[in-house]
């Protein structure tokens, strides 16, 4: 469970930034709320970020997966004399020279951990992991690059952490080499970042759905959930069925074949999707006859498809309490869609294993759905610099009309335009 991200020289973003997922103490929709010890008001379900085109909203997911990547990858992925992807703010003569920071705080079984790092394009320079089990701090280690001993380990991490820190490079985490070397103590948490955090991607255009086998819009336990999903958002759709994408190429090749069309690479690309057992989908509609029609996936408009691919991750971050984060959830969604994808979040009957959601989107609507803390503003000032800041930094009553005071540009995160039309016939003249 995310309770916080911070983060700082990062794309647009050249001061630290905060991101808090700990509940206000408010009495917005009280359901609204997960349980967390160590936290008065819970912790949020889900959290929106609002802000103009360009204002920084994706450079905030970025930012988040950036971090994850680093503590998944820059072990067991990064070469040794690779540079760090670190992407500083480029608008002043500082900050370009300057390392980027990013940490966060998170509940794991129960305890609360914070972790971060400082980073350049060839080192970590920092790095920490602080632990409060039973509600009392723990420093299980801190590393500084420079001095004669960078590494400092506390009588609370257990395991062989000095020969660990000896094999990790100056270009990779300690938690990641754990991670790697089999750390006890530290694998659950890596797993955290690892299996606990989901991001949802934009699909391919117009391609078919390929999924693996144990993606979750296959698996007998949610098909029902799936189909019934399908039928309520009212888009004509009654049955969902699985093909194997090993016998779908098979029928390419038959097809290329007998128009002489063929190829070592057309095979070996039949042998991979045949040994990942992949899988793809197609959905069933009534007919006018009564019976069902089956159509493939790429035949099925934009939104449809795109309302597969979030609900293969919504549900799998439900099912497995984890945290989402979308980039633009309401791309190619109606509004009344993509409030019942948030409200599933907030609703404890379809969230019992406290999923969390954090997404960006540009539809007010959804302003009416959300909490006052769960709304985040982006803004970008005349240097060139991004801001986040919290919808209950102004001063708000639960019954006043957000969406309207938003729409009117109160709290910012709205574009400030000119006159498109008086350009345009300036330039015909």
């Amino acid at each position: 469970m995310l309770l916080r991200f911070g983060f700082e020289n990062h794309t647009s973003f050249r001061d630290y930034t905060e991101l808090s997922l700990v509940a206000a103490g408010i009495s917005d929709e009280p359901d609204h709320r997960l349980a967390a010890e160590g936290t008065p008001h819970g912790v949020l379900p889900v959290v929106g970020l609002y802000g103009a085109n360009a204002a920084g909203k994706s450079n905030v997911v970025g930012a988040f997966s950036f971090f994850r990547e680093a503590v998944l990858a820059s072990q067991v992925e990064r070469k040794p004399d690779a540079l760090i992807p670190v992407n500083p703010f480029l608008l002043d003569s500082a900050s370009p020279g300057r390392p980027m920071r990013a940490d966060c705080d998170l509940i794991l079984d129960g305890t609360r951990y914070h972790y971060g790092f400082v980073a350049d394009r060839y080192r970590y320079l920092e790095e920490w992991l602080f632990a409060w089990p039973k509600g009392r701090q723990q420093v299980w280690f801190e590393r500084k690059a420079g001095g004669d001993d960078p590494w400092y380990f506390g009588p609370n991490l257990k395991g062989r952490n000095r020969q660990i820190a000896e094999l990790t490079r100056p270009n990779s985490l300690f938690l990641s080499a754990a991670a790697q070397l089999n750390h006890a103590q530290l694998g659950p948490l890596y797993e955290a970042f690892s299996g606990g955090m989901l991001r949802s991607h934009q699909p391919v255009e117009s391609g078919p759905m390929i999924l693996s086998k144990d993606a979750p819009v296959l698996q007998a336990a949610h098909r029902h959930t799936v189909v019934g999903l399908l039928q309520v958002a009212d888009l004509g759709i009654v049955a969902l069925q699985e093909r194997d994408e090993a016998e779908r190429m098979q029928d390419l090749l038959t097809n290329l074949g007998e128009q002489g069309i063929i190829g070592e690479a057309v095979l070996l690309l039949r042998d991979e999707i045949g040994a990942r057992g992949a899988r793809s989908i197609r959905l069933g509609h009534r007919a006018i006859s009564g019976e069902v029609t089956w159509l493939d996936f790429e035949r099925e408009s934009r939104g449809t498809q795109m309302l597969l691919h979030r609900l293969n991750t919504v549900l799998m971050a439900l099912a497995h309490g984890r945290l989402l984060v979308i980039d633009e959830i309401d791309t190619s969604l109606h509004p009344h869609l993509c409030a019942r994808l948030v409200g599933l979040f907030t609703d404890p009957r379809a969230n019992p294993k406290g999923a969390q959601l954090l997404f960006t989107t540009h539809d007010e609507t959804l302003l009416q759905h959300l909490r006052r803390d769960e709304v985040y503003l982006v803004d970008k000032d005349t240097g060139g610099v991004s801001r986040l800041t919290p919808l209950t930094d102004f001063e708000t009553r639960k019954r006043d009309d957000i969406q309207r005071g938003y729409d009117e540009g109160r709290f910012g995160g709205v574009p400030i335009l000119g006159d498109f039309a008086a350009v345009v016939a300036c330039g015909e003249e």
